[in-house]
């Protein structure tokens, strides 16, 4: 129960206190349960696949000079059977998850940390996948683990936010309609730029820096941002794996690539409070979820 004061004001109960702070302990738990496990993931594949990775790469890099040596070097004929050996030789090594640059490989600790973020939001662009039996079976576990903590995570996130993006939503409705003056189109306006809004804080304004750490267009990189909070993850554009990217430097390669998980984490979480806002419908014009949220009463878990 709240309690008014002589100005009219209400004090917050015990319990409903109590209630508000238990789910933000709760996300907090989560949160840092996800970043434990996003380690432990990054861990355990760089050492399952790292070694297998370079070994692969350098039994190919062996190939490639003995190829040299022969037909370069010493002019020996080159027949449809050794090409196609070749060919054959090149796509194992790609595969086996030998980076484009040959200073990096794909499966360091931070490249394992960022497959590891691909698993357990489902977007798993496929340019990168475990080759051993013992990283095969583990991914498995690990998805199956993974896949449901970040569901609940961004479940939780989404709950804990809808009043407070209920709240910013009514503020907009009523700087909308104060201009236009008509309920039905205010409705309209009031979402459409919701939904611009949030379209551009995740995907449009994202592109603009990943198209120049990646050296690409303005619409790969906008492409690449839809294709993986969408969660199809192609794998065609795989942010943090271009030859020509603004991050040969090491330090610059491993922020930018802990800003693409942050990125995607935040983004699927932006995603996950729009669902619940949408889900909220007309009571976006109401004050009681929002002032029950903000006093404590409101249970987020409903």
């Amino acid at each position: 129960m709240h309690n008014m004061d002589r100005s009219g004001s209400v004090n917050q109960s015990p319990s409903s206190s109590g209630c508000h702070v238990g789910s933000l302990r709760r996300l907090a738990f989560l949160l840092l349960s996800l970043i434990a496990y996003l380690n432990v993931g990054a861990s355990v594949f760089s050492y399952t696949e790292q070694t297998h990775a370079r070994k692969r790469r350098d039994e190919f890099k062996l190939y490639v000079g003995e190829f040299r040596e022969r037909h370069i070097y010493y002019g020996e004929a080159l027949n449809s059977s050794e090409l196609e050996t070749l060919i054959s030789r090149l796509e194992e090594s790609i595969l086996s998850g030998a980076h484009d640059n040959a200073t990096r490989d794909r499966w360091d600790f931070i490249g394992s940390l960022v497959f590891s973020a691909t698993v357990i939001t489902t977007i798993g662009y496929g340019h990168s996948f475990p080759q051993t039996r013992l990283g095969l079976n583990l991914c498995v576990i690990y998805a199956l683990v993974g896949i449901p903590l970040m569901a609940y995570t961004l479940a939780e996130i989404g709950s804990i936010c809808r009043p407070y993006a209920i709240l910013l939503a009514r503020k907009l409705y009523s700087l909308i309609i104060n201009i236009i003056r008509n309920k039905g189109v205010t409705w309209v306006a009031t979402w459409c730029t919701i939904l611009f809004g949030v379209y551009g804080l995740v995907i449009g304004v994202p592109a603009l820096g990943i198209a120049y750490m990646e050296d690409w267009s303005y619409d790969d990189a906008y492409y690449f941002c839809f294709i993986s909070l969408s969660t199809i993850g192609f794998g065609d554009k795989v942010a943090g794996s271009s030859r020509s990217g603004n991050y040969s430097n090491n330090t610059v390669y491993v922020l930018y690539s802990l800003g693409i998980v942050v990125y995607l984490l935040f983004g699927l979480s932006v995603i996950a409070v729009l669902i619940n806002l949408i889900q909220s419908g007309d009571r976006i014009l109401l004050d009681s979820e929002v002032t029950l949220y903000i006093r404590g009463d409101y249970d987020t878990s409903t």
